[in-house]
């Protein structure tokens, strides 16, 4: 594996998610700048945890991925106040793009 791939899929997916995560949180009055502040903020801590469970230390993507939206669900609470179905959705949806759009990418060919 090249060693900027996972610096590749780290940009790739705060490109992705922190602008959905400036528009989802529009509806609960959150600020754009800070919806799309939280949203880098997040994937720079989740998405190199993530990538390691993946990569090395061999844990199955599916559980990841929920790992990280119950994290991302949880520090949306925290930070916003949001209750835990409107985070565990907004979380869930765009980490379920990202993860759909992450499957189509050909990374052994990259």
């Amino acid at each position: 594996m090249p060693e900027w791939l996972p610096w590749f899929a780290l940009g790739l997916t705060i490109l992705l998610e922190a602008p959905l995560y400036m528009l989802l949180l529009r509806d609960d009055d959150v600020p754009m700048w800070e919806g799309l502040t939280i949203g880098i903020a997040m994937n720079c801590i989740t998405h190199p945890l993530a990538w390691r469970a993946i990569q090395s230390w061999h844990m199955p993507w599916l559980g990841v991925e929920l790992a990280v939206v119950m994290v991302e669900m949880s520090i949306l609470r925290l930070v916003f106040g949001l209750i835990w179905g409107r985070s565990l959705w907004i979380a869930g949806v765009i980490n379920a793009i990202t993860a759909l759009i992450g499957l189509l990418i050909p990374w052994e060919a990259l």
